[in-house]
């Protein structure tokens, strides 16, 4: 799996995947356009990339300037291979949290100014965490959701547990943003 930042400082560089194939990583084409809608909010800001997978979603994050990322992933060789995408790069400014999205949700305190919630499409138990994610938004904060379009359950959930400002759709896949 070849995945790369696509835009600010770190443009082009190639990141390290573990060796399983079992993850649907957000594909390039949607980063580029969350990187571009939350572009004013970026820079300094104190990001989550919840069930992170590759990782690459905060490594766009930080290339833009976040202040500090956080990513929560509960598969050990995905942690893995994101922390050494941290020492390649010799970023400071980015936490590796392994742990399940339930257990970090239950057990954090702290508050994001940018959360960003990929969770595995069509699993109903993690879409349900939405509220749960929306709650963690510091004040004027942004959640963006990432589902499957043809998911009539996400679809539903995302008009109903909390006022969102905009669905854009990428192709097969939906990106909702909800607001503090």
């Amino acid at each position: 799996m070849n995945i790369r930042i696509t835009g600010g400082k770190f443009r082009g560089k190639k990141l390290i995947v573990s060796g399983e194939d079992d993850f649907r990583p957000t594909k390039s084409r949607v980063r580029e356009a969350l990187c571009s809608s939350l572009m004013s909010r970026i820079s300094e800001a104190s990001c989550l990339d919840l069930c992170g997978g590759s990782g690459a979603v905060a490594f766009d994050f930080l290339s833009f300037s976040a202040g500090h990322v956080t990513v929560v992933e509960v598969d050990p060789g995905r942690c893995r291979a994101i922390q050494e995408n941290v020492r390649h790069m010799g970023v400071s400014t980015l936490t590796v949290e392994m742990a399940s999205a339930y257990s970090f949700l239950t057990h954090t305190t702290t508050t994001f100014d940018i959360i960003f919630y990929d969770p595995p499409y069509y699993d109903r138990g993690l879409t349900d965490l939405l509220c749960q994610v929306i709650s963690r938004l510091a004040p004027g904060g942004v959640a963006v959701f990432e589902w499957a379009c043809d998911d009539t359950y996400a679809a539903h959930l995302c008009h109903t547990q909390a006022v969102p400002g905009k669905t854009k759709q990428y192709g097969h896949t939906c990106l909702t943003y909800f607001y503090a």
